[in-house]
């Protein structure tokens, strides 16, 4: 956050940029990690959309939509319930 804070309006312009142009290679597919995909409802209907794209094209993975939250709160104000989810997901690596 605060990184991001420092970054120039043409900075952040640029990273916005190259984010929105990325496209998900087809070897996404290959995963064989668990991931568990996080979205919050209130998030924008672009980041929803590319989360539910991931979870369709990685092979085994969980998709939680975190009622009532945005981009980011989860993590930065729940961080013990977001510190669980994380652990949980490392246990089912290791089972």
């Amino acid at each position: 956050y605060e990184d991001t804070c420092r970054m120039t309006k043409d900075n952040l312009i640029a990273v916005l940029k190259a984010n929105s142009a990325y496209r998900l290679k087809p070897s996404i597919s290959e995963t064989n990690i668990n991931v568990h995909l996080l979205v919050g409802e209130k998030e924008s209907g672009k980041m929803r959309r590319s989360a539910k794209l991931l979870h369709k094209r990685i092979n085994n993975s969980k998709f939680t939509v975190l009622k009532k939250r945005s981009h980011g709160q989860f993590s930065i104000n729940e961080p013990q319930e977001y510190a669980a989810v994380l652990m949980d997901l490392l246990k089912e690596k290791n089972a």
